[in-house]
């Protein structure tokens, strides 16, 4: 998602909303299609502490990518 597009030499997926890359700290701290699941479960707002290696904080990521449909796709 967030680096493929460079060994293709193509460009990088954007966001449909936002006309942003599509990338984990749009997805998971900026678009704004995800706040109300972002704040549902409570994810972190910063990307250092969302991705910092906790029980909990795994289980939200995960939780969270498939409430938005992405879980399948990594």
């Amino acid at each position: 998602m967030s680096h493929g597009h460079l060994m293709c030499r193509e460009e990088p997926a954007m966001c449909l909303t936002c006309g942003e890359p599509l990338t984990v700290k749009h997805l998971l701290i900026n678009c704004r299609t995800h706040i109300d699941i972002r704040k549902s479960l409570e994810l972190p707002d910063n990307l250092f502490e969302a991705l910092s290696p906790t029980y909990d904080n795994t289980n939200k990521i995960i939780t969270f990518l498939k409430q938005i449909n992405m879980y399948n796709l990594i």
